[in-house]
């Protein structure tokens, strides 16, 4: 379960942050920590306008055999 978990929490964050960067991340480049239903996962690269060690939150669910997970850009909504 955990694996599975991990790499959709880091597909969450590779397609929240493409659209800012256009760049393309490795595996490796995202380190996790799991919590119960949420998530920190922290950039291991550069990747403009982003540094080594941000941090992004999400969230994430299990639903029968599927998991649901969502990440974001600290502060980028405001209203």
């Amino acid at each position: 379960m955990v694996p599975r978990l991990v790499f959709c929490v880091k597909e969450a964050v590779y397609k929240c942050l493409f659209p800012i960067t256009r760049a393309f991340l490795g595996f490796e480049d995202v380190s996790v920590e799991l919590d119960e239903g949420t998530f920190r996962a922290r950039l291991r690269v550069d990747a403009a306008p982003f540094r080594s060690g941000a941090l992004l939150s999400g969230r994430w669910r299990r639903a029968a055999a599927c998991f649901v997970t969502a990440a974001w850009v600290p502060g980028a909504d405001k209203s």
